[in-house]
């Protein structure tokens, strides 16, 4: 792999001492990824892969190395109606599906705001804003089945204790609900809909929730089957990809799966120190101002 250069800006300022005192200001900024770095930081990341997959690690790893409890990818041959849910930042999506013979034949997206209200209110009331918007989108386009399932794409810090469980580990980005940080999310969002929809005929129920990097994947290997990784670079960062279930060391339940799809949370990677040689005045100044200061997000 090659080194990394990225060139220093051309500045022309007439004041020369002035223009001097800029770049020196910014020399942090102009950074050169040596071959030595760029190997360090693999050999760190690559450890903190197996800690976080260990039973019993020598030290905490900064990545959870979560199983999302998904085995297997699209095979072409998914069928049914389904809803979804897509919920990460500050904008909210509610979505029908309708696959036949492994491919979207119907399609409908409804996307709603999440006002700074609903990001650091009590968990009730997230919760209820959510299914508030669901019963929307059915009122709005008429849907009227008596039983419909809605995978959610949950996508914060979780600890997968099932494929319909994930407990919240901690906020990331622009929301902080205290109250939410410990719980299972699944459940808060179920009994939301019940709540909401008990006077409607129709019943929405969750079976499955991943977050943004697992349906990323998943997306990406039902457009092309050779896809194993899937990666988001946006308002946070992270990745999944596909583990042999025998290097999930950590895992102790009982399967016939040979595979299971691992959620890296790499948004705390390098949050214990591994990773200063890297960060820059900026990126402290940055962390320092964000809801969430000391973390790699």
């Amino acid at each position: 792999m090659s080194s990394l250069i990225i060139e220093p800006p051309v500045l022309n300022l007439s004041d020369s001492v002035r223009q001097q005192k800029v770049l020196d200001r910014t020399s942090t900024l102009r950074i050169m990824l040596d071959p030595e770095s760029k190997k360090r930081l693999q050999e760190i990341f690559y450890d903190e892969m197996e800690l976080g997959l260990s039973d019993n690690p020598r030290k905490k790893s900064t990545l959870m190395m979560e199983n999302t409890f998904v085995p297997e990818l699209p095979n072409g041959k998914e069928e049914g109606k389904y809803m979804a849910l897509d919920l990460g930042g500050t904008n909210f999506r509610v979505l029908m599906v309708i696959y036949k013979d492994g491919k979207v034949v119907d399609e409908i997206v409804q996307q709603y705001a999440v006002d700074e209200k609903h990001r650091f209110c009590p968990g009730d009331e997230l919760f209820d804003f959510l299914a508030d918007c669901v019963k929307d989108f059915i009122e709005k386009y008429k849907i009227d089945d008596k039983y419909i399932q809605m995978g959610f794409c949950f996508s914060f810090p979780m600890y997968h204790e099932a494929l319909d469980v994930g407990i919240l580990y901690r906020w990331t980005k622009s929301f902080n609900c205290p109250d939410v940080v410990g719980k299972d999310v699944v459940k808060g969002l179920n009994d939301a809909l019940d709540r909401k929809l008990k006077d409607k005929e129709v019943k929405i129920y969750v079976p499955a929730i991943i977050n943004d990097t697992t349906g990323t994947l998943i997306q990406g290997a039902f457009l092309d089957q050779r896809t194993a990784i899937g990666l988001i670079l946006g308002t946070g960062g992270n990745a999944s990809y596909i583990e042999k279930i025998e290097n999930i060391k950590k895992f102790k339940g009982e399967t016939k799966d040979k595979y299971e799809i691992i959620n890296t949370e790499w948004g705390s990677f390098g949050d214990d120190g591994t990773t200063k040689f890297l960060k820059t005045e900026w990126d402290t100044r940055t962390d320092e101002q964000t809801h969430h200061p000391n973390s790699f997000t």
